[in-house]
């Protein structure tokens, strides 16, 4: 239930900038979205299922080198029954009404035991990931052979049934004219209302992202919810017509992203060249102190990642390698690849992620949050991963060669920040 109701919760707020969770308990109180719509889409997913076994979409191996990798993996996985089929049988005794429910049992294990399971099956896991034998398999939903009704659980009490909530879209974004979903489950119904031209969500929420992501604010500043309790925006015009064009241009986020970067408001300085004026400071300050209106461009810090790949790009170390396995970033040796390759382990985060207010992918998040903290100037001072950076850059032929320490300034200037020293 709670899978569903994450799923919802994350496909609402971020593809419609709506707030749905309200709606699993009551009608939402602010936006026009009842129990029974909620219940309707919860029912599509719980008429999607994950397939027992992922269908296999590379050639299957062969030959001795597999078989060799088969026997391996089979001694890897021993390991693991052999310590859990002890405890099982043991929890058996104590929870018969289980006893023939392997995940229930597992559950039950005291924390040390789950802990152990969890290193053993890394361990089958990350051999089985490194050995490259495994075929490629596609990650997919099947819909129900027979779709099960889903009820309006009462107040969110999946005790306590009501009547039957149809599958279908939002009335409100889908318009009176909103026919039940009749193809399986409703899964491809449901992402066709989303994609629709017609849908008048999904664009104004993508580009208002891409808005925000190019600025620092959007034109929405609540990018997660459009709903009453959320911002108007600072240019409904603008957005409107930003909206039509993404959707004219085949809903195409790098022709976005070019139309952004190309357009006089994107290429405006931080500093307004009239702002030493004091009359013309004050006009500023009285019509739009926040910027909302971008007569100048917005600073901005950069995001950990942005950080991190600008760190190898000055010293000269960023791989253009593409695709692959992800990379561990902050242990050493420290690996060369752009952070978007980076390891993420959902359960336990790099504290240094966090630190420079990393996301957390287990939620859905609409704006990273902004902090200035010590554990930051900590990293920036001690990190081995900085040191190693600062050392590259120091090696560069262009800093080397410098003879005099004004000279390296300037060069490290040139390549840090692509200018050359003032007098500041």
């Amino acid at each position: 239930e709670e899978v569903f109701a994450d799923r919802i919760d994350t496909m609402f707020r971020g593809l419609q900038a709506l707030t749905v969770g309200c709606a699993r308990c009551h009608d939402h109180k602010s936006d026009p979205v009842g129990t029974a719509e909620y219940y309707g889409i919860y029912g599509v997913l719980l008429n999607s299922v994950e397939p027992e076994e992922s269908p296999v979409i590379g050639m299957p191996k062969s030959g001795p080198d597999y078989d060799a990798y088969l026997k391996k993996l089979a001694e890897k996985q021993k390991v693991v029954d052999d310590f859990l089929a002890p405890k099982l049988a043991e929890l058996g005794k104590q929870f018969p009404e289980i006893a023939n429910r392997q995940a229930a049992l597992i559950g039950k294990l005291e924390r040390p035991d789950r802990r152990k399971l969890e290193d053993l099956e890394k361990v089958v896991d990350k051999f089985v990931a490194d050995s490259g034998m495994e075929p490629d398999k596609a990650l997919i939903m099947e819909d129900r052979e027979k779709a099960i009704p889903q009820h309006v659980f009462i107040r969110g009490n999946a005790g306590r049934r009501g009547e039957v909530a149809p599958r279908k879209f939002l009335s409100a974004v889908a318009g009176p004219e909103n026919p039940e979903f009749q193809k399986g489950s409703g899964r491809l119904e449901l992402a066709q209302a989303i994609a629709s031209p017609k849908n008048p969500l999904t664009a104004r929420v993508i580009v208002n992202r891409a808005w925000t992501w190019h600025f620092g604010e959007g034109l929405v500043r609540t990018v997660s919810d459009f709903g009453i309790e959320g911002d108007k925006p600072s240019d409904p015009a603008l957005l409107d017509w930003l909206a039509n064009w993404f959707v004219e241009n085949g809903w195409s986020l790098k022709k976005l992203h070019r139309l952004i970067l190309t357009s006089d408001t994107w290429r405006r300085a931080s500093v307004h060249p009239d702002f030493a004026k004091p009359e013309m400071s004050a006009k500023f300050a009285s019509v739009d102190p926040e910027n909302r209106l971008l007569w100048r461009q917005n600073r901005q810090r950069l995001d950990f990642e942005q950080m991190h790949d600008s760190l190898l790009s000055v010293s000269g170390n960023l791989s253009g390698e593409m695709f692959g396995r992800p990379v561990v970033l902050l242990q050493p040796p420290f690996a060369n690849r752009r952070a978007v390759y980076a390891f993420i382990d959902r359960q336990n985060i790099d504290p240094t992620f966090r630190n420079f207010d990393f996301s957390n992918p287990q939620e859905h998040t609409g704006k990273r949050p902004r902090t200035s903290i010590p554990m930051q100037a900590l990293f920036m001072l001690n990190s081995g991963f900085i040191q190693e950076q600062a050392d590259k850059v120091m090696a560069r032929p262009e800093v080397a060669a410098a003879a005099k320490p004004e000279d390296k300034v300037a060069a490290l200037y040139q390549i840090v920040l692509s200018r050359k020293p003032n007098a500041e």
